[in-house]
């Protein structure tokens, strides 16, 4: 019976840009359909700023006392965040603001689950 769903499901899919499969019958017009290899539609992580992302992973090595030629990113935007976020969180390491201390400012920063 699936067989038969996904045979029909596939006929009314319109080939867009890149290969990817498009809905054109979808109520918001094309929308991307484009599973992952189990079957499930990922998680879209790359929508989150990079550069707020490199900024959190400055300030953690920053504020775990790691050195900032630690730096991973080479590209020169990404790279200053990272720097600025490692800038923040060594002045919260020498402000003793480590362990349960400066559990607050993490909380401020966002940099916590």
């Amino acid at each position: 019976m699936s067989a038969t769903v996904m045979t029909s499901r596939s006929a009314t899919l319109a080939a867009g840009p890149n290969g990817r499969r498009f809905c054109p019958t979808s109520s918001r017009g094309l929308r991307d359909i484009t599973v992952n290899r189990r079957g499930h539609y990922p998680m879209r992580r790359l929508k989150r700023d990079p550069l707020e992302r490199a900024f959190l992973r400055g300030y953690q090595y920053g504020v775990h006392g790691k050195s900032r030629e630690l730096c991973p990113f080479t590209l020169p935007s990404v790279r200053q965040a990272w720097i600025n976020g490692w800038r923040e969180g060594r002045g919260d390491n020498w402000d003793g603001m480590t362990g349960t201390a400066g559990i607050h400012r993490l909380n401020e920063l966002h940099a916590v689950g």
